[in-house]
């Protein structure tokens, strides 16, 4: 998992102002920070576990936490708050995160986000995904649904399946830029620019 959250860091340019969503105990936010020693970033987490976790990762990082701002929200309702209406973030990153939300949420989630970040902003995903077709794909149906069903009893996650966010991104003026698979498609990592002459829906 690691690896697929790395596999599209070498095509990023610098980022000023770094957006994570339920980044979890801090790995991507560290690999980033360390290749961007100045990038501000905030990280939103509805889990405080999860929050203590990132902040002693940062705390590991000379400098990292004095640029960090962590919020502990679930993030439907930091969008909906004011203060998020400040933001002009140039980099969104979600890892392991998108796989949580069922169609509907995508669509508010990224359709929130998209109307609230930098001209040209670029959002990193890295997931679970499924292959269209043949045995690499009843392989991820197998290991994805197991995944789900563990989640489900542990965490009380209500999502079901894995819905598809690619039609949510286009529809909201984002373009695939790159894409990267791992583990006969199980895993993505994938780069969307937002094109300015795109309207948000």
């Amino acid at each position: 998992m690691q690896r697929c959250r790395k596999a599209c860091l070498d095509e990023l340019a610098a980022p000023g102002k770094a957006l994570f969503l339920g980044e979890g105990p801090g790995r991507m936010l560290a690999e980033l920070a360390q290749r961007f020693p100045d990038m501000q970033c905030t990280i939103v987490d509805s889990s405080a576990a999860m929050i203590s976790q990132c902040r002693a990762t940062a705390e590991g990082i000379p400098g990292l936490a004095d640029r960090c701002e962590w919020i502990r929200m679930d993030v439907f309702s930091w969008l909906a708050g004011a203060g998020v209406m400040q933001s002009g973030y140039d980099l969104v990153v979600t890892c392991f995160f998108l796989d949580c939300l069922d169609s509907p949420a995508l669509d508010r989630l990224i359709s929130g986000i998209s109307s609230r970040v930098s001209p040209g902003a670029v959002w990193l995903v890295a997931d679970f995904s499924l292959p269209e077709r043949g045995p690499a794909r009843w392989r991820a149906r197998t290991v994805v649904g197991l995944l789900y069903v563990f989640f489900r009893f542990t965490a009380g996650l209500q999502t079901r399946g894995l819905a598809n966010p690619t039609p949510h991104f286009v529809a909201c003026g984002w373009h695939r830029e790159a894409r990267r698979e791992l583990d006969w498609g199980l895993l993505v990592c994938e780069k969307w620019k937002k094109h300015n002459h795109c309207p948000v829906q």
